[in-house]
């Protein structure tokens, strides 16, 4: 979906952040648990100052980089049905036992060489809360009895600390709309 960033936007937005919508329309980066997620950027289109003319970019680096040409062009995926493929963070391992529960989002700035980001999910945060941005769906390479494959990296591992998790929208702005 083609959404707006404000032209003074001096916040970077990096492929693959969760965005929010500002109370003006814009976009912005989400934050942990204080975000309602819209969607998850994937790329701008903007006229830098340096160039002068209309470029496409993995990421938004901010400040000064847009010319008077006005707002800049977003693009994010906001399917309701999105399943998003990330890595956990922190100190718990995630495992089968928690499939179905919510998660909250891990933010931290994105790498302005590659333009990825670096979000992930916290799994200390994992919990009932409706505040938090997400849901673990599944965890991959684990078969169906719960065990590992050989060929499967140690990072996929149900119940490895940082272990690669599916989620899908908990907390999403879509879910909250009036007159649904």
């Amino acid at each position: 979906t083609l959404r707006k960033i404000v032209a003074t936007s001096s916040t970077a937005l990096f492929y693959g952040d969760l965005v929010a919508q500002l109370a003006t329309g814009y976009i912005t980066v989400g934050a942990a648990s204080a975000t309602t997620a819209l969607g998850i950027f994937v790329g701008c289109r903007y006229v830098p100052t340096a160039f002068g003319y209309m470029r496409w970019s993995n990421f938004w680096p901010g400040s000064g980089q847009n010319t008077a040409a006005g707002d800049i062009d977003a693009y994010i995926l906001d399917a309701k049905n999105l399943v998003l493929e990330v890595q956990s963070t922190g100190s718990a391992a995630l495992a089968i036992a928690d499939i179905g529960i919510n998660i909250d989002l891990s933010s931290s700035s994105g790498n302005v060489i590659t333009g990825l980001s670096q979000h992930a999910v916290s799994a200390n945060s994992i919990g009932t809360s409706s505040t938090l941005q997400f849901r673990v769906w599944a965890i991959p390479g684990v078969n169906s009895v719960g065990s590992i494959p050989p060929s499967v990296s140690a990072n996929m591992d149900a119940g490895s600390v940082n272990n690669v998790v599916q989620v899908v929208w908990n907390d999403y702005i879509y879910n909250q709309l009036q007159g649904q």
